[in-house]
């Protein structure tokens, strides 16, 4: 026999999922993101299996499906490989960084909706971590790309070679005057005041989320219109992606 009040709490457990969602996928298209924003996402994210794992507790099926949704991402991340495709990690985060193209600039922002110039090179990196991280099972990857996710960091922190994630390759006066045999496809420049961040595609192309003109944009150069070109800049490059 099923009373009134249990079937008042069932309706209730299907309200807060229903707004658990909403609230889920609004944090999850807000392009800024705080430790809070992070935290609060993965709490959601627990509400959400955790609701229906109640509500059908009754059905094995269900029951298995969350089970298998834990099981799965905690065995990929558990898995210790430290091998892998060092070209394939790199094409994929250069073709990354090109899934930006004309994004809109928004200072903070890290995913499509929008990004800043900072948030491009790193989230870009991330997409390309879990990407190869999932295909090759590869959990030293999927760690790496969970690390640099919660930790933020402004081009400043990426001068100063984000907690020993970035190496440094040389020093230009000018992206414009340096030898571009010495770089390779993913290497990122940062100016010297800390403001501004770009990654280099190849074949005399570079990428930023450019403040000025408020988007992602592609630049080949010599550009001497472009400001961020004809000033001094590090070379950096991921240690990941360092032979």
């Amino acid at each position: 026999m099923i009373y009134k009040s249990d079937k008042i709490f069932v309706r209730a457990l299907y309200c807060l999922w229903i707004a658990t969602i909403i609230i889920f996928i609004f944090l999850l298209i807000d392009p800024v993101k705080t430790n809070t924003l992070k935290t609060a996402e993965f709490l959601l994210i627990l509400f959400l299996i955790f609701i229906p794992a109640y509500l059908f507790r009754k059905s094995k099926k269900i029951i298995l499906i969350i089970f298998l949704i834990f099981i799965i991402p905690i065995f990929l991340f558990s898995v210790s490989l430290k091998e892998y495709n060092m070209d394939s990690l790199k094409n994929a985060y250069v073709k990354s960084l090109c899934s930006y193209e004309e994004t809109r600039y928004i200072w903070g922002g890290e995913n499509n909706i929008g990004i800043d110039c900072s948030g491009l090179v790193r989230r870009a990196f991330i997409d390309a971590l879990v990407r190869e991280g999932i295909f090759n099972f590869n959990g030293v990857l999927l760690r790496n790309a969970v690390k640099i996710w919660w930790q933020d960091a402004a081009a400043r922190d990426l001068f100063a070679g984000y907690d020993g994630r970035l190496i440094e390759v040389a020093t230009a006066q000018s992206i414009n005057s340096f030898d571009n045999s010495l770089l390779q496809p993913g290497d990122i420049a940062v100016t010297s005041t800390g403001r501004h961040t770009l990654a280099y595609l190849g074949h005399n192309q570079w990428i930023e989320a450019d403040p000025t003109i408020g988007k992602v944009i592609k630049v080949t150069i010599p550009d001497n219109k472009n400001g961020w070109f004809k000033i001094p800049v590090k070379i950096l490059r991921w240690k990941l992606l360092k032979k």
